[in-house]
């Protein structure tokens, strides 16, 4: 049965006072989550180190009701056995990606919840976050998200099972919905 992994922030390539990457280790009503910088460069990304080699199988991620990125891709991250677990040894396999709404639709007022399945293996997930939608509220056009969970189970020490290669695909879904990840969509 899955269960909700552990991790820590390896990398964020940038984040507001009040905003801070690290704020997505933590859950609950009185958090703000993640934002990017002011006028940042896009994408940005999120890089999270798993507290061991893990089988994950969901990641769930909580948009901002109005810092909202247009796409998030995810990515897998892995370590050829016998090298250093560190993010410079680190491999990374595109795994496919999520569309967020505008959410135009509530004002603003809503948050989208993606509950992504995915099947891989790995100790890193990269989030590659991708503009934002433009709104009347988003002043400074960032990006951000409230909460983000990976589910899975760790890896026996033995298991030689490999993360998947190759081009990933858009997951089609809406709103607060399970979307199955796709790896090749012509």
């Amino acid at each position: 049965m899955p269960h909700k992994l552990g991790f820590h922030i390896a990398q964020a390539s940038s984040d507001e006072e009040g905003g801070r990457a690290k704020e997505l280790l933590q859950q609950g009503p009185g958090v703000k989550g993640w934002v990017s910088s002011r006028f940042c460069i896009y994408p940005q990304e999120i890089i999270l180190q798993l507290r061991e080699r893990c089988h994950l199988s969901k990641v769930q991620l909580l948009a901002h009701q109005h810092l909202i990125p247009e796409k998030v891709e995810l990515h897998i991250g892995d370590v050829v056995p016998g090298k250093e677990v560190t993010l410079y040894n680190a491999k990374f396999a595109l795994l496919g990606y999520v569309t967020l709404s505008d959410n135009e639709h509530s004002q603003f007022k809503a948050r989208e919840l993606k509950s992504v399945t995915v099947e891989c293996t790995g100790t890193f997930l990269k989030l590659v976050l991708h503009k934002n939608h433009v709104n009347r509220i988003n002043l400074y056009n960032q990006i951000g998200l409230v909460a983000l969970n990976a589910l899975g189970n760790e890896v026996e020490a033995n298991n030689n099972s490999v993360s998947p290669d190759g081009e990933g695909g858009q997951v089609p879904g809406g709103r607060q919905q399970e979307v199955p990840l796709y790896h090749d969509l012509a």
